[in-house]
């Protein structure tokens, strides 16, 4: 990741084969990678467990600036990221058909 902002829940990363920068949304990250910070959207569990809602990185970090994400794109959508986590496998098996067949 190159810039992540916490306030908007949105960031630019930048693709290691290509060079290119990649748009990184909240909406677009997989629940594994909300759940390293304890976020979900707008709305979190403070210390006491009571839900908080607010700006997306009030206290919470989803990304680091050297962190390395994995994610597919879409043709119509080049230089956006979808199914974005932190884990190969995860955005593999989210971008999986559910029809039993590959």
């Amino acid at each position: 990741m190159e810039d992540w902002n916490w306030a908007l829940g949105y960031g630019i990363g930048k693709d290691v084969s290509s060079g290119k920068d990649v748009f990184v949304h909240h909406s677009n990250c997989l629940d594994t990678l909300k759940k390293r910070g304890e976020c979900t959207g707008f709305s979190w569990l403070d210390d006491d467990k009571k839900k908080v809602t607010g700006p997306i990185g009030r206290d919470r970090k989803w990304l680091e600036r050297r962190d390395i994400i994995f994610y597919v794109s879409k043709p119509e959508f080049p230089n956006v990221a979808f199914s974005v986590s932190l884990v190969q496998e995860d955005t593999i098996t989210a971008t999986l058909p559910l029809t039993g067949t590959l």
